[in-house]
């Protein structure tokens, strides 16, 4: 399920808990809201981006909508952990009752909500952006929580993310701070495509902000590695739409190639050598493709390495995938298949958005 939209809203998530009064006010991108009525959620259509008055304005006229077609009276507002989000400020201007949820916690939540899972599970927790308790920008993130609170226990490596939301549009400047991250400025005497198809003057600004910390926010984004890696090959070091690089280097990958990169796996899982050999398969003249491949079935390797270890950690079988990296079907369905053979017992959305457009149910 990709969007939720109308003919699937506003059919609602039957549950075991009480949610009368609930009103969950979504996320910022591919918004969509939730309203508890007895034990059912029930999930807006699909609103949109709420970064222009237009659409908050829509999504104000929608729930005005949804009270009263489901003839509900909210006495508790949900909202993003970020104080930016427009739906935050929306929930926040209600004068109700609040409460606050971290963005991947929701995310973990949603996908158990589907399954009616009310238990402690590992939660693997991969996206683009959502606000972190440290006040970074977390989105590669493993969890050991059920419904009510969350031990963070593993995380994607911070890297700066230089020009903070502009990166989202230049995959290329994701992949200098990695690269710089990584090698310092030896990078740049790197005869690969990338590297000498970069603007000598903007990337010297870049590494600047870097060094200086100026709207540098740090990322353990899942997402935003993606871009990195699909930026340094040469895929897609501009993007014109949301998600185009992660999308447009999933496409190029081939189901034939079985190796992948090391990684390192200690408190925080880096990607050090992942970077290092990449460039090294550019170098040896490697097709896009087959980088691709080998970089997917490396994040589908991390990914069982880590939950084989909180498996042995912890005694808890049952993984949730949640967040908008799954919806990545060639990492999801090698991910599953895997899983499965190593007896887990794997929960990952059927019915609800993976991405930002489920959290409100979470």
């Amino acid at each position: 399920m990709i969007r939720r939209s109308r003919g699937y809203s506003p059919q609602p998530v039957n549950l075991k808990l009480n949610v009368d009064g609930i009103f969950a006010a979504g996320a910022e991108l591919v918004n969509c809201f939730c309203v508890g009525k007895g034990n059912q959620a029930i999930l807006s259509q699909h609103i949109g981006d709420l970064k222009n008055l237009e659409t908050l304005e829509f999504y104000s006229e929608s729930f005005e909508r949804f009270k009263n077609l489901f003839r509900m009276n909210p006495v508790l507002v949900v909202h993003d952990k970020h104080p930016d989000y427009l739906s935050t400020t929306f929930a926040k201007n209600l004068g109700l009752q609040v409460l606050e949820v971290q963005h991947h916690h929701a995310h973990i939540a949603s996908c158990m909500a589907e399954y009616n899972l009310d238990e402690k599970i590992i939660g693997v927790s991969l996206d683009g952006t959502g606000y972190g308790d440290d006040g970074n920008i977390w989105g590669g993130e493993f969890f050991v929580c059920d419904l009510s609170g969350y031990d963070r226990k593993f995380h994607f490596e911070y890297v700066p993310l230089p020009g903070g939301d502009a990166v989202t549009k230049d995959p290329w400047r994701t992949a200098v701070s990695y690269l710089y991250k990584f090698m310092g400025r030896n990078f740049l005497t790197l005869e690969i495509p990338f590297v000498q198809n970069l603007d000598k003057d903007k990337t010297e600004i870049l590494l600047q902000a870097i060094d200086r910390k100026l709207n540098c926010p740090m990322s353990s984004s899942a997402g935003r590695l993606f871009d990195a890696v699909s930026a340094i090959t040469n895929v897609c070091p501009v993007s014109k739409f949301h998600a185009e690089a992660p999308m447009r280097l999933e496409n190029i990958a081939s189901g034939m190639v079985e190796t992948s990169y090391p990684f390192d796996f200690e408190e925080v899982i880096s990607f050090e050598s992942t970077f290092i050999e990449i460039i090294e398969d550019l170098k040896a003249g490697l097709t896009t493709s087959e980088i691709s491949s080998k970089f997917h079935n490396t994040i589908v390797n991390v990914i069982l390495a880590v939950v084989s270890h909180l498996r042995k950690e912890t005694g808890l079988n049952k993984v949730a995938l949640s967040g908008g990296t799954f919806q990545n079907k060639y990492i999801l369905s090698r991910l599953e298949l895997i899983l499965a053979r190593e007896k887990f017992e794997v929960f990952s959305h059927c019915k609800i958005q993976s991405n930002e457009g489920g959290i409100a149910l979470g």
